[in-house]
């Protein structure tokens, strides 16, 4: 009975080494250590057998035991592996069955309660130093209520191979998210990233999300989150967005702070300082937006118009605006419609300069046979599938209005004497103009400024 003591003395330690070492270390160390420091620390408490009791013949067996298991339970340190669990032991309960030195095996249950008042459970099933494999399975369940779990198989110093597997399941609750941000992902590529037609990477890209830019999460698919942002609604790798708290997180590095009114106000005081009492600087009406430059847990401080002033955070929500997805389909037909027209004036402007040397009529619209100013215009743009008004003064009003310092070749330039419209030309570039300038003159190019310029209006598109 005594010997049945020991042998179960000794499995209890055995994987009690493996619970007292953390996974950093390797298991042959811990279970040697812990053997040697708990041998003494039973044998002096009486904890598992009472030492006076015992014979000498069978002490030494037990010494020649736990020598003979140290043995069999050392590893390749390379891959050893175990638990981190609470070592000491107060009082425990246990169950064995073991076998003799000739080779079989030896089955050890124990429960163990450790310090904390929680309990460790193992089972392991060793075998001597005759090369046999040994496999321990232990669950240790610390004060925090977590679990985890060890398989391990293990061989001894002979070179064969030993196996560890672990898992840990802690007990975390998932972190609370604000509803704006639910739905919410931020781009975090390096610049940015394409938003697709579909979800591959082998479809058509419809826009760009660069970082910091957001979108609202429409659903998921593998590997690829749908969204909705701006005009544009595709997919994207979700390894380039930040959701749900990871979003959250970001929000007051990428986005702008703004307050709405709350449901039921409509208008707003806004305070000089952070007290009724203060001077209103102006009043917020419902409906709109308001940029929020600081705000603590009573008073928002915003910027209205140019004045900045509080506002009680009691009556107003706080949220946040990010930029959107950039349409690249949008981008490609500016740029065509871009070309066309830059294309279209060059056209336009080399036809009119065919005329030039010919002749100027008042009142006629022939390029060849004679034209004033506005009949010039006329018969050059109708060329190009522009319908125009005959007169200078009519043509001031076509199109749309462009600032002097914007225009572009085929634009029409006009002048003005005592008040009233009264001369038209075409803007070719480098400050020159293509016209019928006068019976003196005829169909001529000259400088912009020859005399002072009206106004000028867009007609090509």
């Amino acid at each position: 009975m005594r010997r049945d003591s020991w042998y179960v003395r000794l499995g209890v330690l055995s994987a009690a080494g493996l619970l007292a070492f953390g996974p950093s270390d390797n298991i042959a160390g811990a279970v040697t250590a812990n053997i040697a420091i708990s041998q003494k620390n039973v044998i002096d408490q009486n904890v598992f057998y009472d030492s006076t009791k015992t014979t000498d013949e069978e002490d030494m067996n037990i010494q020649s035991a736990i020598t003979a298991s140290i043995a069999a339970i050392s590893v390749d340190t390379t891959t050893g592996s175990a638990l981190t669990a609470t070592p000491s032991l107060k009082a425990d309960n246990t169950q064995a069955s073991t076998a003799p030195a000739d080779g079989t095996q030896q089955n050890v249950q124990a429960s163990a309660v450790t310090a904390d008042g929680t309990q460790q459970n193992v089972q392991a099933s060793a075998a001597p130093a005759d090369g046999t494999q040994q496999n321990v399975q232990a669950s240790a369940a610390p004060a925090d209520g977590t679990q985890q779990n060890v398989q391990a198989s293990a061989a001894p110093a002979d070179g064969t191979q030993q196996n560890v597997q672990a898992s840990a399941a802690p007990d975390q609750k998932p972190q609370k998210v604000s509803k704006q941000f639910q739905k919410l992902a931020i781009s975090i590529a390096k610049d940015f990233v394409y938003v697709r037609k579909s979800a591959s990477t082998g479809c058509k890209a419809i826009g760009k999300l660069h970082r910091g830019s957001a979108g609202t999460i429409l659903g998921k698919k593998g590997a690829w989150v749908k969204i909705s942002s701006g005009s544009l609604k595709g997919y994207v790798k979700k390894e380039y967005l930040a959701t749900g708290a990871d979003a959250e997180k970001l929000a007051e590095k990428y986005g702008t702070k703004y307050a709405v009114l709350k449901k039921g106000t409509s208008v707003l005081n806004v305070r000089e300082e952070k007290n009724t009492s203060s001077d209103i600087v102006t009043q917020l009406p419902e409906g709109k937006r308001y940029t929020v430059k600081s705000e603590n847990a009573d008073w928002c401080k915003v910027k209205v118009k140019g004045k900045s002033g509080y506002v009680a955070k009691e009556y107003v929500h706080t949220k946040y605006s990010f930029k959107e997805a950039k349409s690249l389909t949008k981008k490609i037909k500016e740029t065509v419609r871009s070309y066309a027209s830059e294309n279209k004036a060059e056209s336009l402007i080399s036809y009119a300069k065919q005329f030039i040397g010919n002749k100027y009529v008042w009142g006629g619209t022939s390029l060849t046979n004679g034209t004033d100013c506005s009949g010039f215009t006329l018969r050059v743009f109708q060329k190009f599938g522009y319908s125009l008004p005959r007169t200078s003064a009519e043509q001031a009003g076509c199109g749309s209005s462009v600032k002097l310092s914007e225009l572009k070749p085929g634009d029409l330039v006009f002048y003005k004497r005592g008040g009233r419209v009264h001369h038209v030309a075409i803007y070719i570039g480098g400050g020159q103009i293509v016209h019928a300038a006068g019976a003196k003159w005829g169909i001529i190019t000259s400088n912009m400024n020859y005399s002072r310029v009206s106004h000028a209006r867009r007609i090509l598109k």
